[in-house]
């Protein structure tokens, strides 16, 4: 198995682990910052954890990482079609939940 794969399934270990502890911040990327004031930061970033936990991965891996449906299948040991289909779910869901908030002014 490749280096890179294994690193990132452990990150997802680490990424699980947090999750069930609460007295950790679930979501410590600033990645969308970087694009997006902190109002719409924090509104994408309430969709995204409200998506499943196979689809939050997958976007995660390919926004975040820059991972293809191919490199997140492997990642995620999944089938690369399964990934495609997290993929195009997780962002309908977040596409449609997203559709009527603009980002005000100044955000």
């Amino acid at each position: 198995m490749d280096l890179e794969v294994t690193l990132y399934q452990i990150a997802i270990e680490v990424v699980l682990t947090a999750e069930r502890r609460p007295d950790l911040q679930p979501w410590t990327s600033d990645a969308p910052q970087q694009t997006c004031g902190q109002g719409w930061t924090a509104k994408i970033r309430e969709q995204v954890l409200t998506l499943p936990l196979q689809q939050r991965m997958a976007v995660l891996l390919h926004k975040y990482q820059g991972l293809d449906c191919k490199q997140i299948a492997l990642v995620l040991g999944l089938t690369e079609t399964k990934a495609m289909s997290l993929l195009l779910q997780a962002y309908r869901a977040l596409s449609s939940a997203l559709r009527d908030i603009t980002p005000a002014s100044g955000d």
